[in-house]
């Protein structure tokens, strides 16, 4: 029996010895947004009831409430205070893209970005993607390109099971 407490005991030493190797993780302090089309969906409760139901366009959202935490958790929070890790809404970068008919969007060259710094100094930026990006430099939108657009979409229909086949590749 005493052989299997100090068993224990050593273990329990080990883990909350491993576990205070272990850093906690790094959290976004300020997000920075850069380009004009970009929209601000911050989450609502519209039942009043503690719980975020639905998102609305809100373009004077503060991007850092709704990014860092969610201000009306209720169930977490009876005050109100935003909770770092439950988002208050979401932004769109590059909105008007689904607006564009294909010719408007590969001329469109113009990116949106969307800069986190994070409490231990390091910074990551997000960016639209341009059809560039998409079909490359020459803008091969073509079914069977080498592009990211083929990749997206082949990956897309093999996550589903999906065959993949060229008709679709038109239908979408």
């Amino acid at each position: 029996m005493k052989s299997n407490l100090n068993k224990l005991l050593v273990g329990a030493s080990i883990l909350a010895s491993v576990t205070g190797l272990a850093t906690a993780p790094a959290s976004a302090t300020t997000f920075t947004l850069s380009g004009a089309d970009i929209i601000k969906y911050e989450a609502i409760d519209t039942n009043k009831d503690g719980i975020l139901d639905t998102t609305v366009a809100n373009p004077n959202a503060d991007i850092n409430a709704l990014l860092q935490g969610n201000c009306s958790a209720f169930a977490y929070s009876p005050d109100y205070e935003c909770n770092p890790g439950e988002p208050g809404g979401n932004l769109e970068l590059f909105a008007s893209s689904e607006q564009l008919n294909l010719n408007q969007f590969l001329a469109h060259d113009e990116v949106t970005s969307l800069e986190a710094t994070f409490d231990d100094g390091r910074s990551m930026t997000l960016s639209s993607l341009t059809a560039v990006d998409w079909f490359g430099e020459d803008l091969k939108t073509g079914y069977g390109e080498n592009t990211l657009a083929n990749r997206w979409f082949n990956d897309a229909l093999s996550a589903y099971s999906i065959a993949n086949s060229p008709f679709l590749y038109d239908v979408f």
